[in-house]
Parts: C-alpha cells; structure tokens; sequence
C-alpha cells in the first residue's frame, strides 16, 4: 500500500520551495542593473584570471573590528554617505563591488599600500560611480568617510559563489596566491576582498572574488 503525504505536509514543502524561489530570484535582481566596476581581462589562467583596471574612484571608512563585525560596521558608514549623508544631501547610486581589505595606521593615497597591517582594522570602500570625478562628488559629512582615486593596476582575481565565512575566504586567498606561485608570477602580499552582493543573498547566487595585484616584472 502507498502512503501518502499528509496535505498539512504537502503544503509546507510547497511554501518551502516558494521561499526559496523567492530568494534567489531576488538575490539576482537585485545586482541585475547596479554599475559594475569594469576591467580587461587579460588573461584566462587555472581558476583565476588576470585583469587590468583602470583608475577608479571610492568612499572608503576604516573600522575597527575584525572581519564580520568590520564589514558590517564599515558598510553602514560607507552607505550612509552614499544615501545622502553628504554636504549636497545627494544620493548616489550603489555600485559593485563593495571592497574589503585589511587596513593599516596608514593608508597612501595612490594605491592600497598597506606600512603596517593590523589585525583588528580594515578598510571598507564603495567604488563610486564612473559619471562621477573627484570633483564632482559631494563631500561627506562624517569624516571617517575618505573619497580618494585608486590608479587600478594588473590583478590576479579569483571568483568563487558560496557562504563568506572567514575561514572559507581565507582558504580562497591562499589558494590562488598557491596558484600563483605554481605559475610563477610575482604578486603583493596585500589582499583586496570583493563582494558583489549583499549578506543575505542566496549562496550558490552570492558572487565573491579574491583580488592580489601582480608584481611588475
């Protein structure tokens, strides 16, 4: 004889499912028409590639916390500003991807040079949108926001979908800086962290990538 399912049952699965549709149809939509910082890929190498990017211009805070805790604090400074928490009550719009990099006593204004890194600070940075110049960008209220250009450069950038735990992005880092020492390409110590979408994105669709600047030879 065939058991069936109880409806009560039925049912919850079925909301289930739906819930979960829900979810990751929105964790797509809502990156679907948000400005990507663009770049050249200039080569495709084993699971990463190697990119070349333009000047670029952020908002960046630093937070003291580590990792979780320093993102999160940092995101909320940083999208504070851009909400309209500036001198022109201008709301700017959100870009991709939000950047997460260990920070340091300090920070040079040309590139992310890191003189002395310290473990319980990082530095969280919005790129701003490209109609946008140093200039033109309204001044921040809070001063713990710093509007500064990044001259880009070449990079080894790993992609990779999933959870962000800490212990996940850092198994990430060390892999491609392994993958880039097998290829025998020179690279800065100093990582950049870039998330695409927001924490509660759906994880197979949350799209995260591992970012290490390539030594000129």
């Amino acid at each position: 004889m065939i058991k069936k399912f109880p409806s009560k049952m039925l049912i919850s699965f079925a909301v289930i499912i739906g819930l979960i549709l829900i979810w990751i149809i929105a964790s797509i939509l809502f990156v679907r028409n948000v400005e990507r910082l663009s770049y050249t890929v200039l080569e495709q190498k084993n699971g990463y590639e190697i990119r070349k990017y333009d000047p670029y211009i952020i908002a960046e805070t630093t937070a003291d916390a580590k990792y979780k805790e320093g993102m999160n604090q940092g995101f909320r400074v940083v999208a504070d500003y851009i909400f309209g928490n500036n001198e022109s009550k201008e709301s700017i719009a959100m870009t991709t991807p939000v950047l997460d990099q260990p920070s340091s006593e300090k920070i040079a204004m040309t590139t992310p040079v890191f003189d002395q890194e310290k473990e319980d600070q990082r530095s969280i940075a919005f790129v701003m949108p490209a109609q946008y110049s140093l200039e033109s960008l309204p001044t921040p209220v809070n001063k713990n926001v710093t509007i500064r250009e990044v001259p880009g450069g070449t990079f080894a950038v790993l992609p990779f979908r999933g959870w962000r735990w800490q212990s996940r992005v850092k198994s990430k880092q060390n892999q491609l800086k392994k993958r880039l020492e097998a290829d025998n390409i020179l690279f800065k110590d100093e990582v950049i962290m870039a998330y695409y979408h927001p924490p509660l994105t759906f994880p197979l669709v949350s799209l995260s990538e591992v970012l290490v600047e390539i030594q000129p030879e």
